[in-house]
């Protein structure tokens, strides 16, 4: 799944750690430490990511679905 974080220029790399507010098999490492995910923009867009993650950056307000860029009334 593709994410967006509109409106950036160049690259960015953005860290998430999920598995540190749910700590599920898929966000831990062997060890049981939560891991750490970069997750990298070029021109506001990601590359596929797993579903999960993309939805959990989504929920944390980390990304968008969309690259459109929406004004939000006063």
């Amino acid at each position: 799944m593709k994410v967006y974080h509109p409106g950036e220029r160049g690259k960015k790399i953005t860290f998430v750690q999920p598995g540190a507010h749910y700590p599920v098999s898929d966000w831990m490492d062997d060890a049981g430490k939560p891991r750490m995910f970069a997750v990298e923009f070029r021109e506001g867009e990601t590359d596929d990511l797993p579903d999960h993650l993309a939805k959990y950056m989504i929920d944390q307000g980390l990304a968008a679905r969309s690259p459109i860029i929406l004004e939000v009334a006063a």
